[in-house]
């Protein structure tokens, strides 16, 4: 297991049984506060960070396991641990893989990801049995299946692919639509600078929610990325949202008066946009190199 990083698993087993996190659970629902944006059974991703603290919320998980009526199974992983660490690198892992599943995401029955398919080889049918039996007549989770829960989903996380978003993004608030490519990396490389640099803000995939709620959901927050995984939400959004009361530019916490307009938004970014990611991305890898951080090996 990955030093410093909690995992609770929930899921439900071939019998039917409800939904339920396999051994520990987390002491706080923190993602209830988010239940008007997003229907938990849907994909919905919260990242918290503050005080180089992280909790992440993962639901949504389409899983290859039916129970005895057929109907798919899902995940939902909550996460927790230190930002600046290898437990970091394993949610943005899991993150990574979890928006990168969202391009085929459609109305209608979820189907396997990249992410599900990892829990599914860590968790397979007869192993998820055992553990919600064990759950049912002793529910320790030091001893028996239970036990390996954490070991196992940091096999999962460990298998998945950690490449570096191909367009990072320095926004402080941002909005986009999950079948942009460029909304899902720019999301990415947002949630990597909460886990690796600590800074304290939210990074969140909501299904419910629309534009017209952005500020509703992150005008109290420091920073805030959000993905809209509502079916309708195909449009790309790259422009900084304009979040009173701060000062300066729209979506920097510096900068010229709010007077300036905002960019138009673009699918893609043009030559002077891509020329600054890459000097950003040149940026990011040096600091990398000087702290001493390496991506944990497949």
């Amino acid at each position: 297991m990955t030093s410093g990083l909690a995992t609770y698993v929930m899921t439900a087993g071939l019998s039917s049984d409800d939904y339920r996190f396999l051994g520990r659970a987390p002491k706080e629902a923190f993602w209830r506060r988010y239940a008007d944006y997003s229907s938990f059974e849907r994909p919905t991703a919260i990242l918290l960070c503050r005080d180089s603290h992280f909790r992440a919320y993962l639901s949504g998980v389409a899983s290859a396991r039916r129970d005895r009526t057929k109907t798919p199974l899902r995940y939902t992983l909550v996460l927790e641990g230190p930002c600046r660490t290898p437990a970091a690198d394993l949610v943005l892992r899991a993150l990574q893989s979890f928006v990168d599943d969202l391009a085929a995401l459609k109305p209608g029955p979820l189907t396997p990801g990249s992410l599900g398919r990892a829990l599914d080889s860590a968790f397979p049918e007869p192993f998820v049995e055992s553990a919600l039996a064990a759950l049912r007549d002793s529910p320790s989770a030091t001893t028996g299946p239970l036990a390996e829960i954490e070991s196992r989903a940091d096999t999962a996380f460990r298998s998945l692919s950690a490449d570096p978003p191909e367009f990072p993004t320095d926004l402080r608030f941002s909005h986009g639509g999950h079948a942009s490519p460029v909304s899902r990396t720019q999301f990415v490389s947002f949630a990597e600078r909460l886990l690796f640099d600590g800074e304290p803000g939210a990074a969140l995939v909501l299904n419910l929610a629309s534009p017209e709620h952005a500020v509703a959901i992150g005008g109290d927050e420091p920073s805030c990325s959000i993905l809209f995984a509502r079916p309708d939400a195909a449009e790309s959004h790259q422009d900084p949202v304009e979040w009173p009361p701060k000062k300066g530019r729209p979506g920097s916490p510096t900068g010229l008066p709010r007077a300036i307009a905002l960019r138009e938004a673009q699918e893609e970014p043009g030559l002077s946009t891509r020329f600054s990611q890459m000097f950003l991305g040149a940026l990011r890898t040096v600091r990398d190199f000087l702290l001493g951080r390496r991506r944990a090996s497949s």
